[in-house]
């Protein structure tokens, strides 16, 4: 039976017009997407916010100047949304993001010393009023010349990360030429003036003298000399002579170096400068305490002390025995060597991983080390175990090298060369010829 149902032709209009109310809602909605995405990063708030005032001159140059290269990638990803232009948004982001926190940091540091400065009336400051304003103006006119290359921030020619304003180590670019902490405060303290000295002379030739068979030795009457010249040099620069000013009246005059006022500690050094005998009794004064703290500090002497070591028999002694060679007839033929047993508790010394201890050294004829009687280590866990291990000769290059120079060190290695020298005269006197 035939469908009587009359066909209804499509509304093509209507179709298309919702297919582009589809395609407007799903713009939007990836617009809105990416404006979350540009947004996220509150650069625009950052720019244009109360604390953009928070900057010098040239940091609202170089924030301009990322802002800019933000502004222009930002846009890029708007349009096409691509994971590139993405990243590249994000690039421009974090670099504003330094940028930024950099500068609201300089300009900070640069408001925190002009307020201190005004509100102590320049107390603690080696400036006086005019060289802080002259030294405070300059860093906030630095300029220098800023450009974008392929959304990177260029300043002074350079990737803004190595321009020495963004250095963490203070600078001229990012800090005033002021100093908060008056110099002079640094030679009024005496340990740390002589400290310095003692650090500077203390390995130089005269002050320190090493004997390989006797120990290190510090001449102080050297160290004082070289010190005093050295101060006399120190002196010529003025915050350092009215750093020692500063102590003698703080020290002798019973005055609060932190109840003076910037303008008094001038007055005071004028007084000094201008009446000799104050000045030399402050000379004076330093020099003695300096001297003493000098002496206090310096590094002692270490003489070596070398164990005593006994030839107690010729041939056969307990500690130091002389291998001979003979003839058939029992006749001495020639010195072969020396042979040195440790006369207390064995030394151990770990070497390339290996713990050796040393019971008995062998010499050759001219006393140097043949060898080394040791048991070497079994290492059971983390530490280290002789049992059941026999004592072998070694001669293995590096183990003597560093058992010699620690024999030579503690002065052992020349009490057996004196006795291996002193055996070799009795061979040549004929002492060894027949066997006693």
């Amino acid at each position: 039976m035939l469908n009587r149902a009359v066909f209804q032709v499509p509304d093509l209009g209507k179709i298309g017009a919702q297919i582009q109310q589809q395609k407007q809602v799903k713009q939007e909605a990836v617009a809105s997407e990416r404006k979350t995405n540009v947004d996220a990063g509150g650069i625009e708030k950052k720019f244009f916010g109360d604390d953009a005032a928070k900057l010098t001159p040239l940091g609202k140059k170089v924030a301009k100047a990322a802002y800019d290269a933000w502004r222009e990638k930002s846009v890029n990803y708007s349009t096409t949304g691509s994971e590139t232009d993405r990243q590249d948004m994000l690039y421009a982001q974090q670099q504003f993001n330094e940028i930024w926190g950099a500068e609201q940091a300089i300009f900070s540091n640069f408001k925190t010393i002009g307020d201190t400065y005004v509100n102590g009336a320049g107390k603690g400051f080696a400036e006086k009023e005019e060289d802080f304003k002259k030294n405070m103006e300059q860093f906030r006119t630095t300029d220098a010349p800023i450009e974008v290359k392929n959304g990177q921030v260029f300043v002074n020619g350079n990737p803004y990360r190595d321009f020495e304003r963004y250095s963490t180590s203070p600078n001229l670019l990012n800090r005033p030429d002021i100093n908060v902490v008056d110099p002079r405060s640094k030679f009024v303290d005496i340990e740390s003036v002589a400290k310095n000295y003692v650090n500077t002379y203390s390995n130089t030739s005269g002050v320190r003298t090493e004997d390989p068979d006797k120990g290190v030795f510090y001449n102080s009457s050297e160290m004082l000399k070289k010190s005093l010249e050295s101060l006399e040099v120190d002196l010529k620069d003025p915050a350092k002579l009215d750093g020692m000013i500063l102590r003698h009246v703080f020290s002798n005059g019973g005055l609060d170096p932190n109840s003076m006022s910037q303008s008094e500690i001038n007055e005071t050094l004028t007084q000094y400068k201008n009446d000799p005998s104050r000045l030399a009794a402050a000379k004076e004064s330093y020099v003695s305490d300096l001297k003493k703290e000098i002496t206090r500090q310096m590094p002692a002497s270490n003489p070596f002390k070398a164990p005593k070591i006994e030839n107690e028999r010729t041939e056969g002694g307990d500690l130091f025995r002389v291998e001979v060679a003979r003839d058939d007839d029992g006749n001495f033929s020639s010195i072969k060597g020396f042979v040195y047993r440790m006369p207390d508790s064995p030394i151990e010394k770990q070497i390339d991983g290996i713990k050796y201890s040393i019971d008995a050294i062998k010499l050759n004829p001219d006393g140097s080390i043949r060898s080394v009687m040791a048991k070497k280590s079994k290492k059971s866990g983390d530490s280290f175990s002789f049992e059941e291990s026999d004592a072998e000769e070694v001669t293995d290059a590096n183990v003597i090298g560093v058992f010699t120079e620690q024999l030579r060190k503690n002065g052992t290695l020349a009490k057996l060369r004196e006795l291996s020298a002193a055996e070799k005269k009795k061979a040549l006197k004929g002492l060894y010829d027949k066997r006693k």
